[in-house]
């Protein structure tokens, strides 16, 4: 039986030109194999290592005013190990430190699994800088398939303070801002109650939780600005989805971004993360360098 044929007419002097039905099919079937081709290669090859620098500005009438302008630097879930090695590791350190933040706080998951050897890691991770110090919690997959010490004893040779369950202040002229982080909620005992004992509750707070959904219970507590990571917002988002149906339990109500608390001046932000786990590929949702600058209201 003959091809059928269809019609396409253009403008201009092209006049009218006939393809066949088969060649028509042929051509789609090509166009969409190419397209997945090219989003595949997209995928695995461009937005995973296509970093993002966030820069926001929030706002508090409690900071204290020396502290006004302070610059912090959040990362997370570096997941050293799974498609990120110290050649990576040491581009995005490189970018970091051109942001001259005061404080970095990591919020957790340095290792994707107890099996990797996270040695290389520790001189790269040792160059970042910050004059206030460097300070990091744990995150659930430091306690995959080994011990919690092995990403805090990682930490420390790399410069770190590791907080779990406790604070440090950060003093300047006579005026103090507390730093606090919390056990990973899988692998330990968080505990805001122990963490925050000592602490003033009108001292400004920053509290660090690898999971962002601890922050339905941060937020009834005298805490001004929660951040975490662990969702990797999604790794891979749907366009008309508000949120990726990949998101991780205690990763699921606020998976990505700045959020506020009605009745509260209680902030979140929760970090999409350097690196990735189980899937190697991310879509619509770049790896996340954050820096956040801390400004007194009373100044802006």
């Amino acid at each position: 039986m003959p091809d059928r044929e269809a019609s396409v007419v253009t403008g201009g002097n092209m006049g009218k030109h006939k393809i066949s039905r088969r060649t028509f099919l042929k051509r789609t079937v090509l166009s969409l194999f190419g397209l997945a081709l090219t989003g595949g290669a997209y995928t695995r090859f461009v937005e995973p290592i296509w970093f993002e620098v966030q820069r926001l500005n929030l706002q508090s009438k409690r900071l204290p005013d020396v502290f006004h302008n302070l610059r912090i630097l959040h990362i997370s879930d570096i997941h050293f190990g799974f498609h990120m090695n110290a050649e990576r590791l040491q581009k995005i350190v490189h970018t970091m430190n051109q942001e001259h933040a005061d404080v970095i706080c990591f919020t957790g998951d340095l290792i994707d699994d107890g099996f990797v050897d996270v040695s290389s890691a520790i001189p790269v991770l040792k160059q970042l800088n910050a004059p206030f110090g460097k300070f990091a919690v744990l995150g659930n997959h430091d306690y995959r398939h080994t011990t919690p010490e092995k990403s805090i004893d990682a930490l420390k040779q790399a410069g770190f303070i590791v907080l779990n369950n406790a604070h440090v202040e950060l003093q300047l002229q006579g005026q103090k801002l507390a730093i606090v982080g919390l056990e990973d909620w899988f692998g330990g005992k968080p505990n805001l109650e122990v963490a925050l004992r000592g602490l003033r509750d009108d001292q400004y707070k920053i509290l660090m939780a690898h999971e962002p959904d601890l922050a339905d219970k941060a937020s009834h507590y005298p805490v001004d600005l929660q951040l975490s990571g662990h969702s990797h917002g999604g790794q891979i988002r749907i366009p008309w989805m508000h949120s990726s149906p990949w998101n991780p339990i205690m990763g699921i109500k606020y998976p990505s971004g700045l959020y506020t608390f009605p009745h509260s001046d209680f902030k979140l932000y929760t970090n999409r993360g350097l690196g990735m786990t189980f899937m190697p590929i991310r879509f619509l949702c770049r790896p996340e360098i954050t820096v956040i600058t801390l400004q007194n209201s009373h100044h802006t």
